[in-house]
């Protein structure tokens, strides 16, 4: 998953890390990619 760097930050999420996406239809995790 792609994420801006200063929402990467905000949340406490570093590149690499595993982050789950939920919505409601489900959920998936995946490995984060600071860009």
């Amino acid at each position: 998953m792609a994420a801006n760097p200063a929402d990467a930050l905000t949340v406490g999420v570093g590149d690499g890390d595993i982050v789950k996406v939920t919505s409601r239809r489900g959920e998936i995790s995946l490995k984060a990619w600071v860009t």
